[in-house]
């Protein structure tokens, strides 16, 4: 409910413990002939300090998976911070956790293949700007470094096939 000075209540959704396995918890649209129903999840707006956060996390040696349906067309997956009016816009930050007695996680970036057409595109590109004196937005490649051995190799090469494209480095 509404609370003038204080906080508000929180809403803990959650399944009982389990000695064998938990309960899921599953939220779902419905479904429709000329359309079905949206899932949404937003944390509260703030007048005069920061809104609240989402958080999405698995539980130890769970996945997070962040899809569309498989269908005809298959959806789309938008992963994007929020326009800001004076301020700086959103981070985004795509991680893999670091480890201490074995390797940190792979980070996989890959357009879908195509049985009969081309296949997708990775467009990678920094912000432009049309401030008078503003510059635009730096793309920085980088390999690993070690305090011990050597640093990681960065790779650039069109993969094999009939006849190779080609790698072009321009400003």
């Amino acid at each position: 409910g509404y609370s003038k000075a204080g906080s508000s209540g929180t809403v803990k959704l959650q399944t009982g413990s389990s000695g064998a396995e938990a309960g899921n918890i599953v939220v779902v649209g419905g479904s429709g002939h000329d359309g079905s129903g949206s899932v949404s999840m937003s944390a509260g707006d703030a007048q005069g300090a920061q809104g609240g956060s989402t958080l999405i996390a698995s539980g130890a040696r769970g996945a997070v998976d962040i899809a569309s349906a498989a269908a005809q067309s298959s959806g789309d997956v938008m992963l994007g911070s929020g326009s800001a009016r004076s301020g700086n816009s959103g981070l985004i930050q795509l991680e893999s956790g670091t480890s201490d007695k074995s390797s940190g996680g792979d980070i996989s970036i890959a357009a879908g293949a195509s049985g009969t057409d081309h296949g997708s595109n990775i467009k990678l590109a920094a912000g432009s700007t049309s401030g008078a004196t503003s510059v635009g937005g730096s793309v920085q490649l980088a390999s690993g470094s070690s305090t011990t051995a050597w640093s990681g190799d960065v790779h650039v090469s069109t993969a094999d096939a009939a006849v190779s494209g080609g790698v072009q480095i321009s400003t």
